[in-house]
C-alpha cells in the first residue's frame, strides 16, 4: 500500500526545516503545498543580482526594506524565495516569520526557471497581493513588468527591451537604470 501525497502547509514546512529534513539555506520553496527545488544560481544571474542590489538600494525611499533572497510567506502552503523583495518597514514589523506580501518583487530567471517563474510565482504573488513584480527575462534579454493583481493574476503588463530603465507603479519615486543589466 502506498501513501497518498498531499500537500503540506507553512508550519509542516517550516517543521521540516526545524528538524533538518529540509535544510536551512538550501533551494528549496513551498509553492501550493509542493516543496520543490530552485534551480541553482548561475553565475550570470548573481553578476546581474549584484548590481542590481546596489541599484535598487541607492534608490530605495527609507519606508522601505529591500530583502535579497529572503522568504516571503504568501499564504498557508506558500513560501517563495524571490531574487529581491521591497516590503514596507510596517509590514516587515508585522510578520511572525516573514512578510506576507511585498510592495514589488524582482525575479531574475533563465531557462531553467523562466516557465517556473512565470507559471508557479507570478500567480502566487498576485493571490498574495503584491503589487508589482519585475520578471528579468534573462532568455529573452528583456523586463517583463506586471502589476495591479486581482483574482490570482495581474492585470498590467509592459514588456521593456534592453536597455532599458525600469520604474515602479508600486514605490513611489524608485526608478532603476537597467543599462547593462541584461547584455
Amino acid at each position: 500500500m502506498f501513501a497518498t501525497p498531499r500537500p503540506f502547509s507553512i508550519d509542516e514546512y517550516h517543521r521540516l526545516l526545524d528538524l533538518n529534513v529540509l535544510k536551512r539555506g538550501s533551494r528549496t520553496e513551498l509553492l501550493d503545498g509542493l516543496v520543490l527545488e530552485r534551480p541553482l544560481r548561475t553565475d550570470r544571474q548573481a553578476s546581474i543580482a549584484a548590481q542590481l542590489h546596489r541599484r535598487l538600494d541607492q534608490g530605495l525611499p527609507a519606508s522601505f526594506l529591500l530583502r535579497a533572497e529572503e522568504p516571503l510567506t504568501l499564504a498557508n502552503d506558500t513560501e517563495l524565495i524571490p531574487a529581491f523583495s521591497l516590503v514596507t518597514r510596517a509590514d516587515a514589523a508585522r510578520a511572525v516569520r516573514h512578510p506576507m506580501t511585498a510592495s514589488l518583487v524582482v525575479e531574475l530567471a533563465d531557462a531553467l526557471d523562466l516557465e517556473r517563474v512565470r507559471d508557479g510565482h507570478l500567480p502566487a504573488y498576485a493571490r498574495a497581493g503584491v503589487a508589482e513584480v519585475w520578471l528579468l527575462n534573462l532568455v529573452d534579454r528583456r523586463a517583463e513588468l506586471v502589476w495591479k493583481p486581482s483574482g490570482g493574476a495581474f492585470h498590467d503588463t509592459m514588456v521593456l527591451d534592453a536597455p532599458l530603465t525600469l520604474t515602479s507603479r508600486a514605490i513611489a519615486g524608485l526608478s532603476v537604470s537597467g543599462a547593462g543589466l541584461l547584455g
